[in-house]
C-alpha cells in the first residue's frame, strides 16, 4: 500500500482509505500531463486523408458567434483512433460562413456527414446540409436513422468526456502536436458529487471547447459504420377468385378427409392383429 500510494494517490485512496473517512478528494485532475503527452504525435499538425477504406466521422461544437467554434477529425485502424484535424475558429465570428469553412476539411477527408450536439435545436441540421454534410446529434448509436432516431437516448457532454480517459489509459488515441489541446485536457478537472456522480469540466475562467471536440470525435468514430442495405419488399400472394378459393378449400378437406381414413384404417389394423395375436396364442396354450 505504501508503495502504490506515490504512483496512483487516487486508486489508492479510493481502495485502501489511507486517511481516516478520506477515500476521495472533491477535485482531481481529470488526466495526468504525461498521459496525455505520450498520445500525441511530434511534429504532426494535421494528417492528409490516408485512404477511403477508413472509417472516418467528424465533430463540430458550434457556436452562436462569441465563442471558439472547433471542428475534429478522426479516423478509425483497428483499434486505434487517429485524430487527423483539428480547426478553430475564433470568436467573434459569423455562425453561417463558419459552417461553410467546415466543409471544407470535411470535403477533403471521405466523409458526407458530420455529428455536434443539439445546439440551436434545427438550425445546425440545415446549415450543414446547404453545405452538402449531413447533421446527426450524438448519440448513443449511429445505426438508426429516420423516424426511430427520435427515440434514441443522446449522451451528455460530460459522458462524452468521461469516455476519453479509458482510452488515453489504454493508449487506444493517437493526438496531433496541438498546444492548446493537450492544456485543455489537462486542466480538466474532475468534481465529486452525491449520488456517485462525478462532473468533468474546465477551472473558473478556463475552456473546453478543442477538449470537447476531441471527446465528440472519438465517440463518433467508435459508433457501428452505417452501411445502406438492400431489403427486399415482400411480396403477397396474389387474390383468387372465389372459384379458386372453392376449389382450393375442397382439395384441402379431401385431403383432410383421405388422412383421417388413413388413420383410422391403421388403428382397425392394429386392433385386428392384435386380436388375431391373441387367439393364436390362447390356441397354443
Amino acid at each position: 500500500m505504501t508503495a502504490r500510494l506515490p504512483k496512483t494517490p487516487l486508486p489508492a485512496r479510493c481502495e485502501y482509505c489511507v486517511a481516516p473517512g478520506v477515500f476521495r478528494e472533491d477535485v482531481d485532475a481529470f488526466v495526468s500531463r504525461a498521459l496525455v503527452e505520450k498520445s500525441c504525435h511530434s511534429g504532426r499538425k494535421e494528417l492528409s486523408p490516408a485512404h477511403s477504406e477508413s472509417h472516418y466521422a467528424a465533430f463540430a461544437d458550434v457556436s452562436g458567434g462569441r465563442v471558439t467554434t472547433p471542428v475534429a477529425i478522426a479516423h478509425r485502424e483497428g483499434p486505434m483512433i487517429v485524430l487527423d484535424c483539428l480547426e478553430r475558429y475564433k470568436a467573434p465570428h459569423n455562425p453561417n460562413v463558419v459552417v461553410a469553412a467546415m466543409a471544407a476539411p470535411c470535403a477533403a477527408m471521405p466523409l458526407d456527414r458530420a455529428t455536434g450536439d443539439a445546439y440551436a435545436a434545427e438550425w445546425c441540421k440545415t446549415a450543414f446540409e446547404s453545405n452538402g454534410l449531413h447533421y446527426a446529434r450524438a448519440s448513443t448509436s449511429l445505426w438508426k436513422e429516420g423516424a426511430q432516431r427520435q427515440d434514441q437516448s443522446r449522451q451528455a457532454e460530460v459522458d462524452l468526456v468521461c469516455g476519453v480517459a479509458p482510452r488515453l489509459n489504454s493508449g487506444e488515441i493517437e493526438l496531433l502536436d496541438n498546444s492548446l489541446l493537450v492544456q485543455q485536457l489537462c486542466c480538466l478537472e474532475r468534481r465529486t458529487r452525491s449520488g456517485a456522480h462525478d462532473v468533468i469540466d474546465h477551472p473558473p475562467n478556463g475552456a473546453r471547447r478543442p477538449a470537447n471536440a476531441l471527446a465528440g470525435v472519438v465517440d463518433a468514430v467508435s459508433q457501428r459504420r452505417i452501411v445502406a442495405a438492400y431489403r427486399p419488399r415482400a411480396i403477397r400472394p396474389k387474390a383468387k377468385s372465389g372459384a379458386e378459393h372453392a376449389v382450393r378449400n375442397g382439395r384441402c378437406r379431401r385431403q383432410r378427409d383421405d388422412a383421417r381414413l388413413a388413420a383410422s384404417l391403421c388403428r382397425n389394423m392394429r386392433k385386428g392383429l392384435a386380436a388375431r395375436w391373441c387367439k393364436d396364442l390362447g390356441a397354443t396354450i
